[in-house]
């Protein structure tokens, strides 16, 4: 599963996001975050369900969300105060708001490498890698 929005591409499989072509710097914190708010796009996504999804059984602050999704709205280059993917619903949770479009199978530029393919030593033996 793929998803595109804006200029970003988020590669699920390939646990990245790209930027165009240039991948975008995320923990995976802020990946996990990125991905359950894509996956609930245009639909209210509670503190407490991000929070049990991202921290399961850690007793972890609201604040600890604010700053991942303010990190991440960094990462995107979106701001709370003119949303273009992200919006706080006040003392709810957060919305993401951008039109997402969602493929099974959208070609991304990750290449395919053969399982084992020969690597040569210069000693005139092949090894597996």
């Amino acid at each position: 599963m793929a998803y595109r929005f804006g200029a970003f591409l988020v590669d699920r499989a390939g646990y990245r996001v790209l930027e165009g072509d240039r991948p975008v710097d995320l923990s995976p914190k802020l990946l996990d975050l990125l991905l359950h708010l894509l996956d609930n796009a245009g639909e209210l996504v509670t503190k407490e369900a991000l929070l049990d999804a991202l921290w399961p059984g850690a007793n972890v602050t609201d604040n600890a969300l604010a700053q991942a999704v303010s990190e991440l709205r960094l990462a995107l280059g979106d701001q709370a105060s003119a949303p273009t993917f992200i919006r706080t619903v006040a003392r709810r949770g957060y919305r993401f708001v951008a039109p997402v479009e969602r493929a099974d199978d959208m070609a991304t530029t990750r290449p395919t490498i053969p399982a084992e393919m020969p690597a040569s030593t210069g000693t005139g033996r092949t090894i597996a890698v």
